[in-house]
């Protein structure tokens, strides 16, 4: 496995502006890759191609110039086991669009149980509050998705962040794409009305 605080691993991947599929194996394994593997496959079969977004190993895919999801390959040292990870975080603007279809689907759960809550380890690994122990947003805040109260979940993050999906939540994370695409799609037909 690569380095994980390699720091030229930045300016290198800048310079090379790496496929996804390059180094899903070099930081996933088992199912973890096959599910990784499917799920870009299904990106770019849809025509939401990741590509490298400037950051060391994450790549964003855009639908219609904006992003709708980011895939990223790291260390996750936030996990039990202190190893590599993936993790998907689609850009739902539109969620409220498709609450409906959320519900009717059972979505819900997906966005109930995968939620980015605001916490930090410290140098000795024990864990506190905030994403950083020095920012005001410590804490994160309260948020009401679907009739349900999350409490301190990250100010910064999107609806879900889906760590090491396994093939079911893959399913879901699909489903929740092709709802946004139409309502992005719903929404362009009606900026492009007026």
């Amino acid at each position: 496995m690569t380095e994980h605080n390699n720091e030229s691993l930045p300016q290198e991947q800048r310079k090379t502006k790496p496929k996804i599929e390059d180094l899903i194996p070099v930081y996933v394994a088992g199912d973890m890759q096959k599910n990784a593997f499917e799920f870009v496959t299904y990106m770019r079969e849809s025509k939401m191609s990741p590509g490298w977004s400037g950051v060391a190993n994450s790549w964003k895919a855009n639908y219609k110039g904006k992003t709708i999801c980011n895939i990223t390959l790291k260390w996750c040292d936030w996990v039990d086991n202190n190893e590599y990870c993936w993790f998907v975080i689609p850009y739902l603007h539109h969620l409220s669009q498709y609450e409906e279809a959320v519900i009717n689907e059972g979505l819900q759960d997906l966005i109930w149980n995968n939620q980015q809550y605001c916490v930090h380890k410290d140098g000795s690994g024990r864990t506190g509050v905030g994403c950083n122990p020095n920012k005001a947003c410590a804490g994160g805040e309260n948020r009401t998705f679907y009739g349900k109260e999350i409490v301190g979940v990250c100010r910064c993050s999107a609806p879900a962040r889906f760590y090491d999906p396994n093939e079911a939540t893959i399913n879901g994370i699909k489903r929740l794409l092709e709802l946004e695409r139409e309502a992005r799609e719903g929404s362009m037909a009606i900026n492009q009305n007026k």
